[in-house]
């Protein structure tokens, strides 16, 4: 009997031993899998120079119409390369910062950083809050004038930032996976009604808005697309009239300033220190 009780003491200890080394050996299984699972694949090629650079190219100046609300401050939105967007880190953000661009308008790529686990993109400036102008503005020879601290805020804020977190190294990419990546944020496959409107100026005009050029007689909208948003704008009274003077550049390197009434350019000039102003000339005005 005593031999009995004692065989059945041992096998009672042994189907405890093996049920616990069988719930480790899964723990241990379900940990690895974990981490195979987190780990990057290292057969997985990184992103190679050339790829790098048919991204800056594809998507650098790129338009796009935002999905999403995305908010001002340093850190931007985030999302990782499955399109999943960090919401709690969003909310954050919009809390604390604000709003810079709502679902529905128009965005630009303004630059494109890459790191060493994530793709950094700028939407129309990015988020950095640098003073782009003076106080006080004095052009020799040209418009003297005082900027509004709202304007300065209101034009130094417009801008937002997107990083693609991958948590590991970049692979090697491609201009559609990248556009893939970010359709939750930015719609490649919409344009604004300003680039829509391209298709109906003359052609004289989008020939100068394909140059980067100016010429009186264009609206904001051709403006736009021909030099991007200004670095500042100024508005005044000149008699009975009022104008509107959107500034690219900042002194002492050279300033373009075009001056509008309405919705039209009546004038635009362009300093450069040390040398007269160049007025740019009416499409049809003699020469």
């Amino acid at each position: 009997m005593h031999n009995m009780h004692r065989n059945l003491y041992y096998n009672a200890v042994t189907l405890v031993l093996l049920a616990v080394l069988s719930a480790c050996a899964q723990d241990a299984s379900k940990s690895a899998g974990a981490a195979a699972a987190a780990a990057p694949n290292q057969d997985e090629p990184k992103l190679q120079a050339k790829s790098r650079a048919f991204l800056l190219r594809g998507l650098t100046a790129e338009m796009t119409v935002v999905r999403t609300t995305l908010p001002r401050g340093k850190e931007g939105l985030h999302l990782n390369s499955d399109g999943q967007i960090d919401q709690r880190r969003l909310q954050v953000q919009l809390t604390g910062a604000g709003t810079a661009l709502r679902p529905g308008e128009a965005a630009q790529i303004t630059k494109i950083d890459f790191r060493k686990d994530s793709i950094v993109f700028d939407l129309n400036g990015g988020t950095a809050q640098k003073r782009k102008w003076y106080q006080n503005i004095e052009v020799s020879g040209g418009i003297s004038s005082t900027v509004t601290q709202e304007q300065q805020e209101a034009e130094r804020m417009a801008g937002s930032q997107v990083t693609i977190d991958f948590g590991h190294p970049l692979p090697d990419l491609s201009v559609e996976e990248v556009k893939t990546m970010l359709a939750a944020v930015l719609d490649f496959s919409q344009r604004s009604a300003s680039l829509i409107l391209t298709d109906t100026w003359p052609p004289e005009i989008q020939d100068k808005v394909k140059n980067h050029q100016l010429a009186a007689g264009m609206t904001k909208d051709q403006v736009l697309a021909s030099r991007g948003k200004p670095d500042n704008k100024i508005r005044e009274k000149k008699g009975a009239v009022d104008q509107e003077t959107w500034i690219y550049g900042t002194v002492p390197n050279k300033v373009m300033l075009v001056v509008f009434e309405g919705e039209e350019v009546v004038e635009a000039k362009e300093y450069i220190p040390g040398i007269p102003a160049t007025k740019v000339p009416r499409e049809g005005d003699p020469q």
